[in-house]
């Protein structure tokens, strides 16, 4: 989680997603919310209840996106809300938004990086879940998982004896 506040534009520059997520949260839902679910609830209604109760950070990771530059990424990135690779930075910057309030495409991004020739994941972080997630959708793909110094340093290696082969 986010703790303290962007002082400087250097500081906001460096902030990951996840961070500046976790900082409109704290900031602007700071209060409890209880959400009450009785009966049978579909996941669109639960989805549309959970967006607006994220609308203010959104919004104000808008605000917040405007003051940071972005620069064309090296990669294309693959939006969680369009399930398709985007390289353009406004883009880039208004599905970053999105995000906050729209369901994940998953599937979908799995599916378009499959798609587009993409055989090796990298997972990075503890756990194996998304791998697990990844392996349903492309049982092809070849899966990596960095959790720590040793299997970074593994990772590395298998990807580089892969791309030099």
């Amino acid at each position: 989680p986010y703790a303290g506040s962007v002082t400087s534009m250097e500081e906001a520059q460096s902030l990951s997603l996840a961070t500046a997520k976790a900082w409109a949260l704290e900031h602007y839902l700071a209060s409890k919310v209880t959400i009450r679910v009785e009966g049978d609830v579909s996941s669109d209604s639960v989805t549309a209840a959970l967006a607006s109760l994220m609308a203010p950070a959104a919004e104000r990771l808008a605000g917040f996106l405007q003051t940071i530059q972005l620069k064309p990424p090296v990669i294309p990135v693959v939006s969680n809300v369009t399930g398709v690779a985007h390289g353009n930075v406004d883009e880039i910057r208004k599905n970053m938004v999105r995000q906050v309030t729209s369901t994940v495409r998953w599937v979908s991004c799995v599916q378009h990086l499959r798609d587009s020739g993409v055989d090796r994941y990298v997972e990075c972080g503890p756990g194996r879940i998304l791998s697990g997630l990844i392996k349903r959708i492309d049982s092809k793909g070849f899966l990596h998982s960095i959790q720590d110094l040793a299997t970074l340093k593994k990772t590395t290696a298998e990807l580089a004896a892969v791309t030099s082969a």
